[in-house]
């Protein structure tokens, strides 16, 4: 009887099942979270984009819907699209500014987070925000 004791004692055949269900949730938990961070960081390097593409245009002193709706085709495969209403742009109307003024697109979007779990860290969506400047230069 005391040699099956101290056996069973010795015998490490369950730790590693009981090591893996202790660290599993938590490796999960961290490939969920790079998941919806990849998810978050390539929409907001799209809008980063548009941004950008849409201070280009407001440079070169173009009018402001036309601004507006290059800033909306310079981010083609976000899903819905930017709203008009996301973006804002300074000064309002390029055409009629100072060449020299420093002109800036902001654009504001509001990402739902969809990956399990991650709900509980990020709450039920992440606003994120991209913003560029440029001089005017007619």
């Amino acid at each position: 009887m005391l040699s099956w004791m101290t056996r069973a004692r010795r015998s490490s055949e369950g730790a590693s099942a009981v090591e893996l269900a202790l660290v599993l949730p938590i490796l999960l938990l961290l490939l969920v979270g790079i998941v919806q961070f990849a998810f978050i960081f390539e929409e907001w390097l799209q809008i980063e984009h548009a941004a950008r593409e849409g201070v280009r245009w407001a440079s070169l002193v173009n009018p402001a819907p036309a601004v507006v709706q290059h800033t909306i085709d310079a981010a083609p495969s976000l899903n819905p699209p930017i709203a008009a209403g996301d973006i804002t742009l300074t000064p309002a109307d390029p055409t009629t500014a100072f060449p020299g003024t420093t002109a800036t697109v902001v654009v504001n979007r509001t990402v739902p987070v969809f990956v399990p779990l991650m709900d509980v860290f990020l709450g039920d969506s992440v606003a994120l925000q991209a913003s560029a400047s440029q001089l005017l230069e007619k």
